[in-house]
């Protein structure tokens, strides 16, 4: 009988265990091109246009809009096209109006004036 509950503790600590890592946010490191062009987007539910920048994570082949401020710690100039090391965070529960990642800078690889 002893040993029944003990199996039972064990199971019941590793199932708990199991649930609190599927409500934690997951993080990762991430690299990204930030286009030298000024994006333009719509916020769902919205009608007026807004400026955003437009991201392209490596070996993804579409763009991404963000809001300009849309990577906590950097500072972007349109005409100049960036090479980012960030730190992307999957949010659990994200905000009702918001994303469900967020993006923080590491690091500026590379900065590179674009002419048009």
């Amino acid at each position: 009988m002893t040993r029944f509950y003990m199996i039972l503790f064990v199971t019941l600590f590793l199932i708990a265990g199991c649930e609190k890592d599927g409500n934690r946010d997951r993080t990762e490191t991430v690299f990204l091109t930030v286009s030298h062009e000024y994006a333009k987007y719509i916020l769902w539910g919205e009608s007026s246009l807004r400026e955003g920048i437009n991201i392209k994570e490596d070996n993804a082949s579409y763009w991404q809009t963000l809001p300009i401020n849309g990577i906590e710690g950097f500072n972007y100039e349109v005409g100049f096209e960036y090479r980012l090391k960030v730190l992307k965070t999957h949010l659990t529960n994200p905000p009702a109006d918001g994303l469900d990642v967020s993006y923080k800078l590491l690091q500026i690889i590379s900065k590179t004036e674009m002419s048009d």
